[in-house]
């Protein structure tokens, strides 16, 4: 059995030192580039969740209606969503900072280090939903034949679609997290640029904070709520290998 890899790897190092806490001034239009250049690094990572959305959505269908055409077109999506993430696995695609950006965003309050982390971190996110279609794939599958697995199906949905409601709060969290400290008259080029746009992430139960100490501690509540869905995984694979260990003597 193939376990749910949990996907949450920090996108900025919260251990890391961080600039004076001072309010940053948008006198001039550079604030808008750093948000250009973010807002098409998120809304790629966006698009690449909403796509899980829809393969959750499908199964949850499947596993509400059980007929062969729900199983059909969640075995397709989920099928197709997978090839369409190793083909990007398999791009190499990379992100790249030119210097004079990198100089741009230390004028604003943001180290080009932790940003370029989080520019990079598209990937190993993909890597992590290869993982999870591979996996209803293969439960899905077993529907068709002599011994479906839908106890343990219904388990994987609901741990990967738990977890993935978790990431799409905790990214919509991670914007605030860069621009917690920038001067008022920037929030609504970053709400019009980027927020709108969301197709997966959401920022619906989210109050706008002024501090990245205060977006630390929301970021942490998320990961502690993953945690649990992990050790809940965790223990479901240890009751699971009991049960073999007892059919076996």
């Amino acid at each position: 059995m193939q376990g749910i890899r949990i996907r949450k790897v920090f996108l900025v190092s919260l251990a890391a030192a961080l600039l004076p806490a001072w309010a940053l001034r948008a006198q001039e239009d550079g604030y808008k580039e750093i948000v250009d250049d973010y807002a098409e690094i998120m809304l790629a990572m966006d698009q690449d969740s909403a796509m899980v959305d829809q393969v959750l959505e499908a199964v949850s269908t499947y596993l509400e209606d059980s007929g062969e055409d729900n199983l059909q077109k969640a075995m397709e999506l989920s099928g197709s969503t997978r090839e369409a993430f190793e083909e990007l696995a398999d791009s190499g695609e990379t992100y790249v900072m030119e210097e004079e950006f990198a100089g741009l965003l230390e004028e604003y309050g943001i180290f080009p280090e932790e940003y370029e982390i989080n520019a990079q971190m598209r990937y190993s996110e993909v890597i992590g939903y290869i993982q999870d279609m591979k996996t209803l794939e293969y439960y899905l599958e077993a529907e068709q034949g002599a011994y479906p697995m839908r106890e343990e199906l219904e388990f994987v949905w609901e741990r990967q679609d738990a977890v993935q409601k978790l990431d799409r709060e905790y990214y919509g969290c991670t914007v605030n997290y860069w621009f917690a400290e920038w001067e008022e008259d920037t929030l609504p080029y970053i709400q019009e640029t980027l927020l709108d746009q969301f197709q997966s992430f959401t920022t619906e139960n989210m109050s706008w904070e002024t501090s990245r100490k205060a977006v630390e501690e929301k970021m942490g509540i998320y990961l502690d709520q993953v945690e649990k869905e992990m050790d809940k995984w965790t223990e479901y694979l240890g009751e699971q290998q009991e049960e073999l260990y007892q059919m076996g003597n």
